[in-house]
């Protein structure tokens, strides 16, 4: 780990994420308006007509929106928190707002791979909670992942 660098305090974490998921649910907004409007003409004018209201067939046709809705969700958060993580910068917008950055645990920048490995183990629940309680500051994503965010 670079000289300067210490790990980042759990409320500096906590601070990012809430600015990273600012950023993210409004770009997810977006894309979610223009995705539910592609998906809408085909189901207004294919499945829609040929659903009888209260029937299976329309509960169905909402679960598949529903699944369009969550992966779609799910993709732009998990790019936005890997792609971000191995570049240049080494954190997310919020992360690098406030002076931190992810390393692995020998100071090394992290790989697409491992900052995708860490996004999916932040979906652990209460994984955060441990941050509290490490040494480092590490979350369980950063624990699995052999991980750690640095403030400079």
């Amino acid at each position: 780990m670079h000289s300067t660098a210490h790990p980042a305090g759990f409320w500096w974490r906590v601070l990012a994420y809430f600015i990273d998921t600012a950023i993210v649910s409004f770009a997810s907004s977006i894309v979610s308006v223009i995705l539910q409007f592609i998906l809408m003409i085909p189901l207004a004018f294919v499945a829609i007509p040929l659903v009888e209201e209260g029937s299976f067939a329309e509960f169905l046709v909402f679960l598949f929106m529903l699944c369009i809705y969550v992966a779609g969700f799910l993709t732009i958060y998990w790019l936005y928190y890997a792609l971000l993580e191995k570049s240049h910068l080494q954190g997310t917008l919020g992360k690098r707002a406030l002076g931190m950055k992810v390393v692995r645990l020998d100071g090394e920048p992290v790989t697409f791979k491992l900052a995708t490995k860490r996004f999916f183990a932040r979906l652990i629940p209460f994984g955060y909670v441990t941050a509290l309680f490490t040494p480092q500051t590490q979350a369980l994503h950063d624990v699995l992942s052999k991980c750690i965010v640095t403030k400079e």
